[in-house]
């Protein structure tokens, strides 16, 4: 199905719900966001979706029935429509997912009687990252590119950081190498970096791994010569015979004697 016949079948769905006096919000994810949002792809086979509040026997019953009629006006594909996306989205996550996906507020159809949001960019790459590192078929890296591109824009061209993807839906962790190789193939499509915070120029981080200037060697053997030698008893004591205490200042030195000399008196009485 491509993008055209998709938006006349839910703008046919859309005026059946109108009618009924109904709205439904839908949250729409998967494969039909490469083509109804991210424009890298003409065709999809299907919508997954989930409901953003669990709807009335009478919404769902008006709904099934629009999107039977639409798929038969428009020649779409029997599974046009589908719920697949919410057994996708971990239970204990799910209503967080949802949450996310309405605060991005990232409209894919908006009509009287139906609206469509963008399933959480984040959430979405996390979970696509988190296939392809366990080598799942249904994961590819241009897929996490697409989202990582849409993320993006979103943010006003400014990039991802490697703390704000590991703080969103903490349960998904992703490798550093698994980001790097991402960001590597965003840069060599977009030519500018899609993803800050996991390549350290400071120390000298590369896809590859660290590489160790000549400068920085050389402070690493010093460094750990200095520790290997504070923390031996004999060099210590050695360390401190070398460096006697200051001698007072001339004119601070019968001050301090004074009070030495002289009983400390409290109602007329010393303390000795």
């Amino acid at each position: 199905m491509d993008a055209s016949s998709i938006l006349r079948g839910l703008e046919y769905v859309s005026r059946d719900l109108r009618r009924k006096r109904e709205h439904v919000h839908l949250i729409v994810g998967g494969s039909s966001l490469s083509c109804l949002v991210y424009k890298s792809k003409t065709t999809c086979l299907g919508l997954n979706l989930i409901f953003v509040n669990p709807p009335s026997a009478k919404t769902l019953t008006t709904l099934t029935r629009s999107v039977a009629r639409a798929q038969k006006l428009f020649n779409l594909s029997q599974n046009w429509v589908n719920t697949t996306l919410e057994a996708s989205i971990p239970a204990e996550i799910r209503d967080n997912v949802i949450y996310q996906s309405l605060l991005q507020n990232d409209i894919v159809f908006s009509s009287e009687g139906l609206t469509l949001l963008a399933l959480d960019h984040c959430f979405a790459l996390k979970s696509t990252l988190d296939r392809l590192s366990r080598g799942s078929w249904d994961a590819s890296l241009d897929s996490s590119v697409e989202i990582l591109r849409r993320l993006v824009y979103i943010s006003r061209g400014r990039p991802m950081t490697r703390g704000y993807i590991a703080h969103s839906h903490k349960t998904i962790q992703i490798p550093d190498n698994v980001l790097l190789r991402l960001n590597a193939e965003y840069e060599a499509q977009y030519g500018q970096r899609g993803i800050v915070g996991v390549n350290d120029d400071y120390l000298g981080w590369r896809r590859e791994g660290l590489t160790w200037s000549a400068e920085l060697e050389e402070y690493g053997q010093e460094l750990a010569f200095s520790l290997s030698r504070s923390s031996t008893p004999d060099s210590q004591s050695s360390y401190l015979e070398d460096k006697p205490l200051p001698e007072l200042p001339l004119r601070n030195r019968d001050t301090i004697q004074a009070i030495f000399d002289s009983p400390v008196q409290r109602g007329g009485e010393g303390f000795f």
